[in-house]
């Protein structure tokens, strides 16, 4: 018979599960009471030496490191209340019992297992029911597993980057600038101001005086195609816009731009052409590649998978060998083999501003590390 304070005791208890499946925590009615298995035993592949007594050991080729096998253990679990155990709540639009989410969760495969025990590391299972026992007050279920010959870090290591190239050097210069106001009808007009910045060369404002949507345009020329090219504008007085153009004629609407030769800053007129409208801060950048240095570490496990998460494309390069970082968040970087223990640099290469990181999960033979 249960004792007559169960239920208060029940309610009282604080702490939580001591394991956890795919992340679900069942509360302090399910916990494990042993947990065995045996490390990852190393593969063996050795091929006997025609007329030489011994073998050659080819273990390690091609990875270049011991492979290891998957790890084999037993998880005991306890259940301490049968009737809470089957019976359905609601959770996430559906009612399921613990029970069936918990048959759920082991099912699946991999099986993400948590404990508290493992300090902060995971393993990844395939389970098998050995036995479901039912006493009066609960169940006690067996199962048997094997997980990959890895304890993963449940926190993933970080890697930032943030990445700015723009050039220091302002290209834009009002002597060497062509101003066109051949299309502002007669009356309206734009003129270079710099008589207020102490006629500093690259420093002023146009004053367009035109009805609305007149407009006139500042043409940059000497760009060189091959190159990377940012720029920007500023509206000082709210009452106009501007937009930008290539030498042909094509409105540019994203940058950095690579393939022009001229740049044309289009100034228009939201006013009436007895206002000012000016436009100050004219900006032409070259924009170059830039890179930051850092370095991945692994622990038992060897590196195959990096995720990325860049807000503009990116290179990573490690050991010589370039791989693409595209835009995205989490995005897998696939082609690494950093083996285990090794700490390697890297450098991530940008052509424009870029910022984000990488990250990646660390494995280890045992989860005491």
């Amino acid at each position: 018979m249960r004792n007559p304070g169960y239920a208060r005791a029940m309610g009282a208890w604080e702490h939580a599960c001591d394991v956890l499946f795919n992340g679900l925590d069942f509360g302090p009615n399910l916990i494990y009471s042993n947990l065995t298995f045996a490390p990852a035993k190393n593969r063996r592949a050795r091929t006997q030496i025609a007329g030489m007594p011994g073998y050659f050991d080819y273990s390690d080729q091609p990875a270049g490191y011991p492979v290891p096998d998957a790890i084999k253990g037993t998880l005991e679990l306890w259940v301490r209340d049968a009737a809470a155990w089957g019976l359905p709540v609601y959770s996430g639009g559906v009612y399921a019992s613990p029970e069936a989410r918990f048959n759920a969760a082991i099912a699946s495969r991999p099986c993400k297992l948590e404990a508290y025990s493992f300090n902060d590391f995971f393993l990844l299972c395939d389970f098998e029911v050995a036995k479901y026992t039912r006493f009066n007050l609960g169940f006690r279920i067996s199962l048997k597993f094997e997980a990959e010959p890895y304890f993963w870090e449940g926190t993933a290591r970080a890697v930032e980057f943030d990445i700015g190239q723009t050039g220091s050097v302002n290209l834009f210069d009002p002597e060497d600038a062509t101003l066109d106001t051949s299309l502002l009808p007669a009356g309206e007009t734009c003129e270079w101001d710099d008589t207020a910045f102490d006629n500093a060369s690259s420093s002023g404002r146009y004053v367009l005086h035109a009805s609305p949507d007149n407009y006139a345009e500042v043409h940059v020329t000497g760009l060189t195609a091959s190159k990377r090219y940012t720029f920007g504008i500023r509206n000082i007085y709210s009452r106009g816009i501007w937009q930008l153009y290539d030498g042909s004629g094509n409105r540019l609407l994203t940058w950095p731009v690579t393939g022009v030769t001229e740049i044309v800053f289009r100034m228009i007129s939201k006013s009436d052409a007895a206002l000012a409208v000016g436009f100050a801060d004219l900006a032409v950048y070259e924009v170059g590649s830039g890179y930051q240095s850092d370095y991945l570490e692994t622990l038992d496990a060897p590196l195959k998978t990096v995720y990325c998460t860049a807000n503009a494309p990116a290179r990573l390069i490690v050991d010589g060998a370039a791989y693409a970082l595209p835009v995205g968040t989490a995005v897998p970087i696939y082609g690494l083999d950093i083996p285990p223990w090794t700490k390697v640099p890297i450098t991530v290469v940008s052509d424009t501003a870029c910022f984000g990181y990488l990250s990646y999960r660390r494995g280890a033979r045992s989860c005491t590390l």
